[in-house]
């Protein structure tokens, strides 16, 4: 494997670049994660996952044209889906239950939860290197 290589490749996609340059900011002080991709609406976030296949997506409900779900739904479709992560700036318990029964990884209300958002990152940044052997070669 290439040292240089992130073991964990991330698109992150929201409709307000305020918040989700928060987010790359936040991710970039994350060893072993790298921001490959950046999306601001639904169909630009699946192309993009289509191009750059990411480990994971975040994504954000509110996007410039769609939304989270109709991204996480595309996702879900493909032969190998990467882990989706979603988010809010709003707490809708229906919401959350209809991301996650639609095949969601988890969701976090943002920017509440964003040390949560962080540590489920690190922890599949760590599943990944655990599968590749442990670490770069």
């Amino acid at each position: 494997m290439n040292a240089m290589k992130p073991l964990l490749t991330v698109l992150v996609a929201y409709g307000s670049w305020h918040i989700g340059g928060r987010v790359v900011q936040r991710l970039s002080t994350l060893p072993d994660v790298a921001v490959v991709a950046g999306a601001r609406a639904a169909d630009e976030a699946i192309a993009q996952a289509t191009a750059a296949r990411p480990d994971l997506v975040i994504v954000d409900m509110v996007l410039a044209r769609g939304d989270g779900l109709d991204v996480l739904r595309a996702l879900r479709r493909e032969a190998a889906p990467p882990a989706v992560i979603v988010t809010s700036s709003e707490r809708y318990p229906r919401m959350r239950k209809e991301c996650l029964r639609e095949g969601a990884d988890h969701f976090f209300t943002l920017p509440d939860d964003v040390d949560a958002l962080c540590f489920a990152v690190s922890s599949l940044a760590r599943g990944v290197q655990q599968a590749e052997g442990g670490g770069r070669a």
